[in-house]
């Protein structure tokens, strides 16, 4: 069994000298944690015996006061030496330097007495060891000089990036008169403004002087957000954007006012809420006599509908398109809230949202409130819950069991794959997700996966069909070790005249960082894909490719650099010269990121913001020939969005020469950040030609019209020459381009269908999902007749019903017609793929070379080869270029994008969260920062670098405002507390909606499913301890089996691996996706003043944690670490074990949050381990060591009781 030992070390702590607070240790007390990572260790001696590969050993030091003074990770780094934490306090308790970890010399898990300086000796020590040298390791932290110990000033680590040089700072006021906040009523009408003195405001500047501005009623509630833009649109000059919040008397938003709508009623002098205004461009949401969410409507959409049960669960959901087919998406439950089907429910006689919701009331539920499993049925279930008629099912999920007709037989076996280690399946799966059924659109074809488990939890089997293959033959089989990791994988994709085989087998140093990949296909000899090398700080360092001797050669060594923050700085070095960062010569792609770092040649600003200021690169392409180092210097507004990039080029040994060649310049917004102007250029017959001189005009966000001043064929292409305007569906999705000769119809749920070339006789393709939504087939049409089927399936991607290609873990594997060859693409660091090649001779021969604009258009000039690769920009998103590069967009999951125009097609699915911005924008605004790979949410650099590949995980960064600070973290309680220390010293805690000072909250949730190494700590009823870790890309706790009388008590205790990748820049107003208002510490007043809604039911629980905080007088990171009140560990204790709940419910899958009226969503889930690797791990640090064991054990014993 796998066990986590904990001991403790008593000893004398400290002497106390001078001031409170003040120290002198002469023998730190201990905890010690034992991660077991191997089977079979049931004893003392046993463990005792065991080796740095077969556990993890962390030793946390704490002082007199119960403080966390240093953390050792026993021999954590690559080299197996000690990982090193420390952490200092003032005289007040407070932290005002946070250090980043450094590797010790020692490997023995002691206190190091010297820390700080051998912390600052191992940041000075020279570039050898690959790890970024700065005389200033830390981040300095300002605080206010008053009982609040509010955070005035935070720097980042490195030099220049401290309080005094370029920092962040926050200023706390009340609102003036002349600042002219308008009081706004339900009714939409705002009559005055607030008198001075009845805000509370936060002023919070970054390191560039940009300020924002956060505006609080007495409620609590947020009613203005004001960020500096200082920018002309129509001839009006505009220094602030804001961002109004309107409620209801039950406290709900009932509008958001996006900037472009507050501009407006500002030019007008009106401030009314007009027809128009509601139409175009303001959220608005409605809701039911039981506060629930009954309508919402975003700017340019028809409103969206959502019918509930008398149960409370969202039974029926209807958008402005279904709308007008009289179609509904309805949901079915089983007894145990879980959703077992989905698909559209059709009712032509109730056609209003009243007339639905009377109708859904009147249905007796009494008796069939959900759906059970029973025989003699086409899918296993009875059809009793509404809606029972009109319906056609597109999924259904079944869990607990393999008999999915309830014949009281299993439908499907284990298929062994007789692999080494292969587990052997586990039956009694009650809880888990067994199976699901998703129906091809459109046609009676279904198709079934079936999921088998180890005893341990681990997903060790897919069972399958496909919609080339009916049969159940497709299989993906896994073998973990002890703590997870996967050690070999094995797929069998089958079609109807055959199949292929895929056998990996991966290894991992001692810490758990994957190390190799290798593949063996159609069972040809073993190629090694990879290997991977890590710095002592454990962020990659080299990825090499390719191996066909076991690894003694490779035929690409790729090279990556940081800074002292974390960001990714250099991918090999833009001139393929061998130097400091780069140990090879015979690259075929490099690029350097510059920041904060001049290039005289350039002539790039610096900034202090996160912002890249500069990229350099070169690419070998496939002619041989010797090709030049290119550049982009960029520039930003004060909201960080593009402004231009200016392109430069020189031969080796030359000198920067600005030709502007493929300049994309002159980009102008409004006030949304949908783009007015935009010029591009690019270098054609031997001159330098502009292209595009975009001009746009809109309804709203909508663009209406778009004129082009440029002379070329290339870029944005009026190929009718039509001067109409676009149309859109009533969802908001585009349906006409009569700019290009395209319209596209979409399917019920909101996917592109068909999209036509209106300019030839029966030229279109058509697109077909499963039920999920998931593309699986695009089929292209001249003359209505079919000419080409591309099937996909999963990663595999079949051209009329003959392989083609498949992913691998670095590329790509082509079918060549006699062999299957591996094809490597190396990636920029937002994850657009930049080169690629193949082995050719023994030598790495480039296939493809792609260079783009900013805004993701592929630079002309290049040749593509025979099976060109199309996952190229946005992390890999499809080119659909199939018709003379028509319809020349990007497709990701959710809608496609036009790299010409930089807009989306359709409306951001999470429109709301970004309700500061045009739905239709692309990363906001700043495509040199983020990008969009699945069409929902803009995502920084650190999740788009790892291509979806998962191999990386361990730094996080946090931004706020356009700052950054990477700090690399030993644990999940570690990062909970810094983040905690962070959000509230600018106070980033009570916001209505998502926003920018969510920021490290998201971060955080989004590393929760980035981490490398992770675990979860349970406690049996008898009091033995065991942990579960997985170390795939999913959290840590996916796959991992909650048994019966088995109990959560903590989160997260194995080092993590920093990650591969670049540090984010700003994340704007509505970037953070986590959407809480009350997770954190304790506010300064009484949540229940504020008029806030909780989010979720962690938020609720939250709320409760937060009130008992306040009237104990306990706020902030003082309070949660150092707060001994009963009052406080009570909240506490009851917040902790709501999230165990959460936790569990979420494992089991199908249960409804009771405040969402949803099934409980993945970010829910992240709060509650948040939440849960926060209380496990600072409560010990609240009472004496001495009496925590005995408190931990009643601790447990009331929560076993309340499970």
């Amino acid at each position: 069994m796998n066990r986590l030992i904990t001991l403790y070390t008593a000893s004398l702590l400290l002497l106390f000298t001078g001031k409170a607070g003040a120290q002198t240790i002469t023998k730190p007390s201990c905890k010690q944690t034992e991660i077991i990572r191997v089977e079979n260790v049931k004893t003392g001696g046993q463990i005792y015996s065991l080796t740095a590969e077969q556990k993890t050993v962390i030793l946390e030091y704490a002082d007199g006061q119960s403080r966390r003074i240093q953390t050792v990770t026993q021999k954590g780094s690559p080299l197996q030496k000690d990982i090193v934490q420390p952490v200092a306090f003032d005289q007040y308790g407070l932290q005002p330097v946070t250090y980043l970890p450094y590797v010790s010399t020692s490997s023995d898990g002691s206190y190091q007495a010297g820390a700080l300086n051998a912390q600052s000796s191992y940041y000075a020590n020279g570039s050898s060891d690959k790890v970024a040298d700065d005389n200033k390791p830390y981040t300095r932290i300002q605080y206010e000089n008053s009982p609040l110990t509010r955070l005035l000033t935070e720097g980042s680590p490195g030099e220049g990036y401290q309080p005094g040089q370029h920092a962040r700072s926050v200023t706390y006021r009340t609102n003036t008169l002349a600042e002219g906040v308008r009081i706004w009523k339900e009714d939409g009408s705002s009559p005055s403004v607030y008198s001075a003195g009845q805000l509370s405001v936060t002023e919070s500047t970054d390191e560039s002087g940009n300020i924002t501005l956060q505006f609080k009623n007495k409620e609590g509630q947020e009613v203005l957000r004001r960020r500096q833009a200082d920018e002309t649109v129509n001839g009006v000059t505009e220094t602030f954007y804001d961002i109004y919040y309107i409620y209801n008397a039950a406290g709900n938003v009932r509008y958001t006012l996006p900037p472009k709508a507050v501009s407006q009623m500002k030019g007008s002098g009106s401030w009314q809420l007009t027809a128009a205004l509601l139409s175009d461009l303001v959220y608005s949401y409605t809701y039911d006599g039981q506060g629930r969410l009954s309508e919402k409507k975003a700017p340019g959409g028809a409103p969206v509908y959502i019918i509930y049960d008398p149960l409370d669960r969202p039974l029926l959901v209807q958008d402005g398109n279904l709308r007008a087919q009289n179609k509904w998406r309805y949901s079915k439950y089983d007894s145990r809230q879980r959703i077992i089907s989905e698909g559209i429910y059709t009712d032509a006689t109730r056609t209003t949202p009243a007339a639905m919701q009377s109708y859904v009331n009147t249905q007796d539920f009494s008796t069939a409130y959900c759906e059970e499993r029973q025989g003699g049925t086409a899918f296993g279930y009875s059809n009793q819950q509404f809606p029972t008629s009109g319906t056609q099912p597109l999924l259904y999920y079944y869990y607990d069991n393999y008999d999915l007709n309830n014949d009281g037989t299993a439908d499907y076996s284990y298929q062994a794959q007789s692999l080494a280690g292969e587990a052997a399946p586990l039956y009694r799966v009650r809880g888990q997700l067994t199976a699901f059924r998703k129906r091809i659109m459109g046609t009676e074809t279904w198709l079934t996966s079936v999921t088998f488990y180890d005893k341990r939890g681990n997903a060790i089997q897919e069972l399958s069909n496909n919609q080339l293959q009916a049969s159940m033959s497709d299989t993906k089989t896994t073998v973990h070790d002890f703590t997870g990791n996967v050690l070999k994988a094995k797929t069998i994709k089958s079609h109807a005249t055959g199949s292929t085989t895929i056998l990996s087998t991966l290894s991992y140093d001692p810490a758990g960082r994957l190390k190799s990949i290798d593949d063996s296909y159609n069972g040809a000899a073993a190629i090694r894909v990879a290997s991977y090398e890590y710095n002592e700080l454990g962020q990659l360092t080299d990825k090499k490719l390719h191996s066909t001797n076991g690894g003694s050669t490779y035929l690409q060594s790729v090279d990556y650099r940081y800074n002292i923050r974390g960001s990714l700085i250099s991918i090999n070095n833009s001139s393929l010269t061998a130097d400091e960062r780069n140990d090879e010569t015979n690259d075929v792609f490099g690029m350097e990121m510059l920041y904060e770092q001049a290039d005289a040649g350039l002539g790039n600003s610096v900034s202090y913001t996160g912002m890249i200021t500069a990229v350099k690169w070169k690419s070998r392409d496939p002619s041989g020939g010797t090709p030049k180092e290119r550049s982009y210097r960029f520039a930003y507004d004060k909201l960080y969005r593009l402004k231009e990039a200016l392109y430069q080029e020189r031969v080796p040994g030359g000198s920067w020469t600005a030709n502007g060649a493929y300049d994309e310049k002159n980009i102008r917004y409004d006030q949304n950040g949908n783009i007015l102007t935009l010029q591009r250029n690019a270098y054609i017959a031997g001159s330098v030609t502009m292209i595009d001189n975009l001009a746009y005009s809109y309804s709203g966000n909508r663009l209406e019209n778009l004129s082009d001043g440029g002379s070329s064929a290339l870029g944005y292409r009026n190929l009718t020459g039509s001067a109409s305007v676009y149309s859109y569906d009533a969802a908001g999705n585009l349906t006409g381009d009569p700019k290009k000769g395209l319209s596209q119809t979409y399917n019920e749920l909101g996917r592109t269908e068909k999209i036509t070339i209106t300019t030839a006789t029966g030229r279109y393709i058509r697109y077909t999902y499963d039920g999920s939504g998931t593309l699986i087939k695009k089929q292209q049409y001249d003359g209505n007749t079919l000419q080409k089927t591309t099937d996909y399936i999963e990663s595999f991607v079949y051209e009329n019903g003959t392989l083609s290609y498949f992913a691998m873990a670095e590329g790509r594997v082509r079918n060549t017609g006699s062999s299957l060859k591996a094809e490597y693409m190396i990636r920029d660091y937002q994850g657009n793929v930049r080169v690629s090649f193949e082995e050719q001779n023994g030598q790495a021969a480039v296939r493809q070379e792609n260079s783009y604009y900013p805004y993701g258009l592929v630079m002309p000039g290049g040749t593509l080869p025979t099976q060109p690769n199309k996952n190229l920009y946005n992390g890999g998103s499809e080119w659909q270029n199939d018709y003379g590069d028509l319809p020349d967009y990007y497709q990701t999951f959710y809608r496609m994008y036009d790299a010409a125009v930089g807009r989306f097609m359709g409306m951001d699915p999470l429109a709301d969260y970004y309700a500061y911005q045009s739905p239709y924008q692309y990363g906001g605004n700043n495509p040199v920062m983020y990008n969009d790979p699945l069409g929902d949410k803009q995502a920084p650099l650190d999740e788009t670098l790892e291509g979806g590949w998962g191999r990386y995980g361990g730094t996080i960064t946090f931004t706020e405002g356009g700052g950054m600070q990477t700090t690399l973290f030993r644990n999940e309680g570690d990062v909970w507390d810094a983040m905690k220390s962070y959000m509230d010293g600018f106070q980033a805690w009570g916001k209505n909606g998502a926003n920018d000072e969510y920021t490290a909250a998201k971060e955080f949730a989004s590393n929760m499913n980035e981490v490398k190494s992770g675990s979860m700590t349970f406690r049996e009823k008898d009091g033995s301890y065991f942990l579960f870790s997985n170390t795939a890309k999913t959290d840590v706790a996916t796959g991992t089996a909650i048994r019966g009388g088995v109990e959560l008590v903590q989160y997260g205790l194995i080092p993590e691996d920093p990650i591969a990748a670049n540090s984010a820049g700003p994340v704007y107003d509505g970037a953070g996706y986590f959407g809480s208002n009350f997770i954190g510490p304790g506010p300064d007043v009484d949540p229940g003043s504020l008029g806030l809604r909780p989010k979720d039911m962690i938020d609720r629980a939250a709320f409760y944690h937060d009130r008992a905080y306040f009237h104990a007088k306990a706020s902030g990171i003082s309070g949660a670490l150092f707060n001994h009140s009963p009052a406080v560990a009570m909240a506490d204790k009851i917040l902790y074990t709501e999230a165990l709940r959460v936790s569990r419910l979420y494992k089991e899958g199908g249960h409804i949050d009771p405040v969402t009226q949803l099934p409980i969503s993945q970010y829910t889930y992240s709060e509650a381990n948040a939440i849960i690797g926060a209380f496990g791990t600072i409560s010990f640090f609240k009472t004496p060591l001495s009496t925590a064991q005995q408190r931990i054990n009643n601790w447990y014993n009331n929560l076993l009781g309340g499970w």
